[in-house]
Formats: structure tokens, sequence, C-alpha cells
């Protein structure tokens, strides 16, 4: 791309549209925001090298800061569902337990395997 401009445009674009349909398909916000800044990284390196046709020579710092930069985005665009999941009273940090695993209370007299003598 020759025009600066437009290579920034679709780079943010890239960026956010993949922010977007990371945080609507994961409730988790962390995950969700890392799964945004590796997936927009990788497909950056990859239009970088259709661009080019060869492997930019310094591409490990390209993913490096790419990375960082669509991390930082992702959390910003995640903050309205990360809103809107807390409203709808959902856990938005801490990855949900799956079904059948949660913790169950001990009940009185009940001796388990790790239970103290």
């Amino acid at each position: 791309m020759e025009d600066p401009v437009l290579a920034v445009a679709l780079l943010v674009s890239l960026g956010v549209v993949a922010a977007i349909v990371c945080h609507f398909l994961t409730k988790n916000y962390l995950y969700a925001s890392t799964a945004t800044a590796f997936s927009a990284s990788v497909a950056v390196q990859i239009i970088n090298y259709i661009h080019l046709g060869y492997l930019d020579p310094f591409f490990i710092f390209a993913f490096l800061s790419t990375v960082l930069g669509y991390f930082v985005l992702a959390l910003f665009i995640g903050i309205p569902f990360a809103i809107i999941r807390k409203r709808k009273g959902e856990r938005i940090l801490i990855p949900l337990a799956r079904k059948g695993r949660e913790a169950k209370p001990i009940k009185k007299g009940d001796r388990g395997r790790n239970a103290h003598r």
C-alpha cells in the first residue's frame, strides 16, 4: 500500500472487527482480548507476506508490537461488552466452570480422600 493513512486505517479496522467478533463470541474479557491480539497479528503478518512477496526480516518484532497494540485496542473495545455482561450477572474475568464440576460443600461427618484425622 502506497498510502500510509490507508494502511493504518486498514490495520485499525482489522483490529476493531476482530475485537468485536472475539468479545461477542467469548464471555471471558481477557481471553477475548488475547484471542483478538494474536488472531489480528497473525492476519497482519499474512497480509504483509502477500503484499511484499516475502517474510519481513523483522517480522518477530512487528508481530510482538502488533500483539501489544491489538491487545490494548481489544481491552478498550471490550469495555462495553464487559459492562453489559456484568449487568446481566455473568462472570467476565473468571473462566466459567463446566457443568458438574462445581465445588460442593463438605457435609458434617464426611471423611473424603483428603480429610484430616
